[in-house]
């Protein structure tokens, strides 16, 4: 038959319409069903977005999409997936493949760049995971266990240590240091009593140094090698002091055969203040050590010329003699004048105390003088003993 059918409305036996027209070409379908479809350009719904494929009862299996195959979501297809012959898919421009929100993503944020986010954290579970380039790390970076790099060593430049919290103390002998020994490409530990040692120094390193134009103060420091430790030294240490000297300002008389303390309150040295010259008359060291003291007296006759039998000396230490030196004119003529030196090497404790005695024998039984420019008491500590 050749001609044109025109119909408004296909139905089947039940009334039910299969196919009907609204007379301006456009097509509706009832429910059928057929083993396939085929269409040559599109299948489309009778508005933008204005029906599914598939249900929530009803769901399609499976879709087959040829090479080259682009998914278009959105009023504008603004996000495409697009399938890469044997290879994958790609999602297009810098969108993100999202998980839960916005804040957990992969993207593709440039050309060369793959970025992924989080709000907390990213767990990667993997017994290896291989890094093949450089790892930028802008955050503080925790390791549960100790890193192994491959050749055991790690480059110098890759060592950032400005940001480190400060030792907030002096270093000491038991701190440690990371060397390269022997320049080999072995990181090693060592303490730092090892660098002092190897740090130490001769004459010669001092070369060309400021010297000292005035006499060292007893707190000044200087180094030496204490069995082959170096060891800072106060200057004291190897100074003969304390050191005192002082010597009588007037003549004062003296009882005939009894020991007097000699006032010597004119003080020539006095280095550490040790000298009582006012109330005691007494050198108190306040360093323990071994110290050379002396003493001299010269005195004159309470009742004439030539009357003077004997004359002692005396050095005492906490109140008591320890060694006495004696002019004796009986033998000779009296005399007028005597003198007498006595010198001895005390050890002495810091609170120990050494003074100056004498005791003249007049043959008048007369008190007898001490003279100022003849009369003097001293002492220093021995270094190095």
């Amino acid at each position: 038959m050749t001609g044109v059918l025109k119909v408004d409305d296909i139905q089947d036996a039940g009334a039910n319409s299969i196919v009907s027209s609204n007379g301006s070409g456009t097509l509706t379908f009832g429910s059928f069903s057929a083993p396939n479809i085929t269409a040559s350009t599109a299948i489309l719904p009778d508005a933008s977005d204005g029906a599914a494929i598939g249900s929530a009862s009803l769901e399609w299996s499976d879709i087959f999409l040829a090479d080259g195959a682009v998914i278009n979501l959105g009023d504008d297809q603004d996000v495409t997936l697009t399938h890469v012959a044997d290879t994958g898919i790609t999602l297009n421009s810098t969108n993100k493949l999202m998980f839960n929100d916005a804040s957990q993503f992969i993207q593709g944020s440039s050309a060369t760049v793959l970025s992924i986010g989080a709000t907390d954290e990213i767990d990667l579970t993997a017994t290896a995971v291989d890094l093949n380039g450089t790892l930028n790390v802008s955050g503080v970076a925790t390791f549960q266990a100790t890193p192994v790099f491959p050749d055991g060593s790690l480059a110098l430049a890759d060592l950032d240590i400005d940001g480190g919290t400060d030792i907030g103390a002096a270093i000491v002998d038991a701190d440690l240091f990371i060397v390269d020994d022997g320049a080999g490409g072995t990181n090693r530990k060592v303490t730092a009593s090892r660098i002092k040692t190897y740090a130490g120094f001769t004459a010669t390193t001092i070369t060309g140094t400021t010297a000292l134009a005035v006499q060292p103060a007893a707190d000044d420091e200087i180094i030496i090698s204490d069995a082959g430790t170096l060891k800072r030294l106060d200057i004291k240490h190897i100074q003969a002091t304390p050191a005192f000297a002082a010597q009588t300002s007037s003549s004062t008389a003296t009882a005939h055969n009894t020991y007097t303390k000699v006032q010597c309150d004119s003080e020539i040295l006095d280095s550490d203040g040790t000298y009582d010259n006012s109330t005691n008359y007494r050198f108190t060291p306040g360093v323990a050590g071994k110290y050379f003291i002396f003493g001299m007296v010269a005195q004159g006759s309470g009742t004439g010329v030539n009357n003077m039998e004997r004359q002692y000396t005396a050095i005492y230490k906490n109140g008591s003699k320890v060694i006495q030196s004696v002019h004796d004119g009986r033998n000779n003529a009296f005399g007028d004048t005597f003198s007498g030196t006595c010198t001895i090497i005390l050890d002495l404790d810091a609170d120990d105390y050494v003074e100056l005695y004498t005791k003249p024998l007049d043959g008048g039984s007369a008190n007898c003088n001490y003279y100022t420019d003849s009369t003097c008491f001293g002492g220093y500590r021995i270094a190095g003993v």
